[in-house]
């Protein structure tokens, strides 16, 4: 591990990624999440939309880019049937840099 990579991540270990199983055809977050499968972390989208004040948000990928992955993200962060203290996004950047500690109390 180069200095850089304890830049990025402190928490960088090359070991536990060499072990960890690909998430191929799996599109929902929280079973990536609770199964450990390797996850590139794309949380930031939720403090992205948070600043935001639009009504509508228009998701435009190319095909196996990621899209339902990202609305089951949403969803295990806002949906209140999930409950407030999973550790879907513990150590990920939506917890680190988001006011809200889980889901809000609001309806999407």
């Amino acid at each position: 591990m180069t200095a850089r990579d304890k830049c990025i991540n402190p928490e960088f270990n090359l070991e536990d990624i060499m072990v960890r199983p690909l998430p191929i055809g799996v599109q929902d977050f929280k079973e990536v999440r609770d199964e450990g499968h390797l996850y590139v972390d794309k949380s930031n989208l939720i403090p992205q939309i948070l600043s935001q004040k639009s009504e509508v948000y228009q998701v435009t990928r190319p095909r196996r880019f990621g899209k339902s992955l990202n609305l089951s993200i949403l969803d295990a962060f806002f949906n209140l049937k999930y409950p407030k203290d999973n550790a879907w996004f513990d150590g990920l950047n939506a917890r680190r840099k988001s006011s809200y500690p889980g889901p809000c109390k609001t309806n999407i």
